[in-house]
């Protein structure tokens, strides 16, 4: 039968759970518990210890809610890992700083010195095996990446590839507002998008309308007065009495 003691030490030179992590049997709910009691001793205080706790928990607590991700898939820890002092002491001469995340060179490899990295947050997003990739024009790049290097944001990309053919969400550029008009509901937008040339821009005036909170666009105009116009139109149409009109004189007799 194996203790249950744990021995605990000064925290520069503390040696955890030395007989139940030591153990390739333990239970990952009991390591949990075991852990918690750590606590009074100040180590949940240090991040690169709740690294640590993190990576166990994520390879042997069957409970973990991304268990199947890792152990469920036969990720294991490094024999000496399961001590947190030499997996402290290798973080620090690998490249260890305050705010990286620990990332496995080969996904389906195991936490082992040899296929184990310290990486930006960002950095370990774009390397994750659920990562979409996408090709295009012979180059392949993570979604994120696309969408920075087209100019827009990763939810607006993730929209088009939704609802447009990938040439058409890959080849579109960033729409963005740079003058507001004299008239409610109207401003001036250009449309940047790369090309083999270099970067081309399209200047356009677009209506607007904000009903029940949100932005609601009314189209393209090629003067202020006819997006006023149409802006004037939908108030009518959604308030009534109480919209607030660019000609209230003459919006009932508006034609285009």
């Amino acid at each position: 039968m194996y203790s249950k003691e744990i021995i605990t030490a000064p925290i520069a030179d503390a040696t955890i759970l030395r007989d139940v992590v030591d153990r390739p049997s333990a239970c990952g709910a009991f390591i949990f518990k075991a852990m918690r009691k750590l606590c009074k001793h100040g180590l949940r205080e240090i991040p690169l210890y709740n690294v640590w706790c993190s990576m166990k928990q994520r390879c042997l607590n069957k409970n973990h809610l991304v268990y199947k991700h890792y152990g469920g898939r036969g990720i294991t820890i490094h024999e000496e890992w399961m001590k947190f002092t030499p997996f402290k002491e290798w973080s620090l001469l690998n490249g260890y700083k305050l705010g990286l995340t620990i990332e496995r060179v080969n996904n389906n490899g195991n936490y082992e010195p040899l296929n184990c990295a310290w990486v930006t947050q960002s950095e370990q997003v774009r390397n994750k095996r659920t990562s979409v990739k996408i090709t295009f024009n012979g180059e392949t790049l993570c979604q994120r990446d696309w969408a920075n290097k087209i100019g827009i944001s990763n939810t607006s990309f993730m929209k088009r590839l939704k609802k447009w053919p990938l040439e058409k969400a890959m080849t579109i550029g960033s729409c963005s507002a740079v003058k507001n008009s004299k008239f409610i509901g109207v401003s001036h937008f250009v449309t940047r998008f790369k090309s083999r040339r270099g970067i081309k821009e399209y200047f356009s005036i677009k209506a607007y309308i904000h009903v029940n909170g949100k932005k609601k666009h009314l189209g393209c105009f090629k003067t202020e007065e006819e997006a006023a116009k149409a802006h004037d139109i939908a108030a009518r149409k959604y308030y009534g009495e109480n919209a607030k009109l660019n000609f209230p004189t003459s919006v009932e007799n508006m034609k285009f």
